[in-house]
């Protein structure tokens, strides 16, 4: 019968025309629906402790009656009782945990803030029920209902409600309605609800309590929302399995109600009911597997579904899940990293099992993503019902580019800057081989002193951080070679000397070397001479300076010296022309010595000629003094001597020739003379005539005139002292190709 009924009341609320389904539903009141098997018993969930005794009272611990005991945990604490049953509500009815238990107060009587309108209707979409202010009926008016959802111990979700009625005369039905989307009460009278298939959402579940003729005796029908095959919707009676559902009122005693109930303290008998229901038990397959979002307690005229609504709470929002309730996590890595997904459980019973996008099928997963991707994991509990695929985002960021700028060769000892990319995070320089890193490692540009020898090399490492403190590496090998040569500058040069002792001396320090590089310089000098005579002064030097850096690098530069001596050494010593009368008159020869400006003292060699001898009282002797240096360069000077014994005869002696006398006349006056004397003289015949002024020493001091004189012509000369000139005798000689005439002077000052 109650399979016939149920396929009944569907086909007929979703095929026959309105009028028709009226006419069924009268029909269906003419039979008995089967109700759920539900009677007083213990909901074995997890809270509260020992389970929940659906026993029609609030207190735990009581009563201890068989099947109960003291074991048993209830609505509402009971403190004086001995037990170790718990409690979900305090007795001023505030929920311990407010999560999962909730305790809606609802308005009665004239307080009652709102109740459904005539048309609205069970089986109707939530979206077309409207409500008013206004009272409901005694047997529908609700005033209280706690409830809370709890889990048994293999995970199956249980609702474990309660509710009141103001009167228990009558027919009164009591619904629960476990919504999976949201249900809203709006505040211009309608309702909004969120379900998408009809305002509801298939699976969806009404816990009904039935009571008749006063409701000693209630009964539990329960539905769930289907659709048929034309798509059309509505609630389907369900008998769930054995033990999965209870239902208790307080049909033999009045109640206390701590928290308060219409007024009073004390329920009369049959006007509190407790239902617990197994949700994931009511029907097999995946719509056992609820999420319940939204509770809404209300009241019907009658047992079909088709009654008008009468009395109701406000929607509650809960968050309420059969499946487990996960999370995952979503980090960020860098490109290239791995990182392990956990999926987390937040409630629900396990053991656990886990199925990955991936495929694996463990609670953790590593994955290294090349780029950002989303992963998900379903996690089903020990009840068998899924999570629903819970999304883990992995970020990935993309690494930082990372470069050396700078040069890839640097000297040996040299120092090179090196630059990493701009505007990032960090930089850490590390260095490994043959150079030092000068000052901060964290900078951007750095420098680096290179302290190998030449062909060594050095590695560069930067590691940069951009965005997310990502990393990346790179590295740079820089070799320290010199390829450069020296430049030698400030060179000598080249010179022409007389002597070899002014030679500088070859030193490396005659030259400035400059290098490209840091390092010792070496700096030698040579000396190369080509000399093609015995001469110690007469060669050419060609000196070299060579360079040499510390990578081998050979720069060289010369100077010439051309040496040449070109000078005579020169005569210290030799004696003026003299004049004596007689021969053994004449004076030893003088010593003359000879330096030479490369050679110092010479040797000085002398020879005498004697010429113009007439007697041996009349001639000339010539000393002649000879020096040379080594190069062959010489030097002679010369001592005129003249022996001539008339220089010092008669004061007037007539120059005769076979043709007669040759002088007219010869006069000098004033004779003595201070400052000046004038001279004259003619003579008979053309001559060449010279004058000349003598010592009385017989040294010649100057030539006062030469020259042809025309016979009978006057010469008139003047003579004047010089500064060498003083007090004394001097003669004046006047010579033809005849002979001589003299006359002494007196020189007074």
């Amino acid at each position: 019968m109650g399979n016939f009924t149920t396929v009944l009341s569907r086909w007929a609320h979703k095929i026959l025309l309105p009028g028709l389904a009226v006419f069924l539903t009268f029909g269906l009141g003419m039979y008995s629906l089967e109700p759920v098997q539900a009677q007083q018993g213990i909901a074995p969930t997890v809270i509260p402790a020992g389970g929940c005794a659906i026993d029609g009272n609030l207190l735990s611990k009581t009563p201890t009656t068989p099947p109960f005991s003291s074991e048993n945990g209830d609505f509402l604490p009971n403190d004086g009782a001995t037990g170790s049953g718990g409690y979900v509500f305090t007795l001023a009815g505030v929920p311990v945990d407010t999560t999962a238990a909730f305790h809606i107060i609802d308005g009665y009587d004239a307080a009652d803030s709102s109740i459904f309108t005539g048309g609205s209707k069970l089986n109707h979409n939530p979206n077309t029920w409207r409500w008013k202010p206004g009272k409901a009926p005694a047997k529908d008016d609700i005033n209280n209902t706690l409830f809370f959802f709890s889990s048994d111990s293999v995970g199956n979700t249980w609702f474990v409600g309660s509710g009141d009625r103001k009167k228990t005369n009558g027919n009164t039905y009591l619904d629960f309605e476990l919504l999976q989307n949201p249900l809203y009460k709006n505040s211009d009278s309608t309702f909004t609800s969120l379900g998408p298939d009809g305002g509801r959402t298939i699976g969806d579940l009404v816990i009904s309590i039935t009571y008749t003729n006063g409701g000693s005796n209630p009964q539990l029908f329960i539905y769930q929302w289907d659709s048929s095959a034309q798509g059309d919707f509505g609630y389907i009676l369900v008998s769930p399995a054995a033990g999965t559902a209870f239902l208790a009122t307080n049909n033999d005693s009045a109640i206390v109600v701590p928290y308060g109930a219409f007024g009073t303290n004390i329920y009369p008998v049959s006007a509190f009911t407790e239902v617990a229901c197994n949700l994931n038990d009511l029907i097999p397959g995946s719509n056992s597997c609820l999420g319940i979002k939204t509770v809404i307690v209300k009241s019907k005229a009658s047992q079909s579904i088709n009654a008008a609504l009468k009395d109701f709470t406000n929607p509650v929002q809960v968050d309420i899940n059969s499946a487990p309730v996960v999370s995952v996590n979503s980090p960020t890595i860098c490109f290239g990293d791995s990182v392990t997904l956990t999926a987390t459980i937040l409630s629900g019973t396990g053991p656990y099992s886990y199925l990955w996008s991936t495929g694996d099928t463990t609670q953790s997963i590593i994955v290294s993503p090349d780029t950002t991707t989303q992963y998900t994991v379903v996690v089903t509990g020990i009840n068998g019902c899924p999570s629903s695929p819970i999304i883990s985002t992995v970020t990935v960021i993309p690494l930082p580019i990372c470069f050396i700028s700078g040069p890839d060769t640097i000297c040996p000892l040299g120092t090179g800057q090196f630059y990493g990319p701009d505007s990032l995070s960090s930089y850490a320089w590390t260095i490994f081989g043959a150079g030092t890193i000068q000052g901060d490692t964290s900078v951007q540009m750095v420098d680096v002193l290179g302290n190998g020898i030449c062909d060594t090399t050095f590695t560069l490492t930067l590691v940069v951080t951009g965005e997310g403190g990502c990393s990346s590496t790179c590295s740079m090998t820089v070799y320290m070679v010199d390829t450069v040569n020296p430049v030698i500058t400030d060179v000598p040069d080249s010179l022409f000397l007389q002597c070899a002792s002014g030679v500088p001396v070859a030193s490396p320090d005659s030259i400035t070397v400059t290098d490209n590089c840091v390092g010792s310089l070496a700096v030698t000098v040579t000396d190369s001479i080509t000399n093609d005579t015995v001469c110690p002064n007469q060669f050419t030097l060609i000196r070299t300076w060579t360079a040499t850096d510390t990578c081998g690098n050979i720069a060289t530069a010369t100077q010439i010296i051309t040496v040449f001596d070109s000078i005579p050494p020169v005569l210290y010593g030799v004696p003026a022309d003299t004049g004596v009368c007689c021969g053994d008159s004449i004076p030893p020869p003088a010593v003359v010595t000879a330096i030479d400006s490369c050679d110092g003292s010479v040797p000085v060699v002398l020879t005498e000629v004697v010429s113009d001898s007439t007697s041996p009282f009349y001639f000339t002797l010539t000393r002649t003094w000879t020096a040379s240096d080594t190069c062959g360069n010489t030097v002679s000077d010369s001592q005129v001597i003249e022996v001539n014994d008339s220089l010092y005869g008669a004061y007037f002696v007539n120059i005769n020739s076979p043709e007669g006398d040759m002088i007219k006349y010869f006069e000098v006056t004033p004779n003595p003379f201070n400052s000046s004397t004038n001279i004259q003289f003619s003579l008979y015949r053309d001559a060449y005539v010279s004058v000349e002024l003598y010592n009385y020493t017989g040294v010649k001091l100057k030539s006062i005139y030469n020259g042809n004189v025309p016979a009978e012509t006057n010469i008139a000369l003047h003579l004047s002292p010089d500064a060498s000139m003083g007090t004394g005798m001097y003669l004046l000689v006047l010579r033809t190709n005849h002979g001589i005439e003299t006359r002494r002077i007196i020189l007074t000052k």
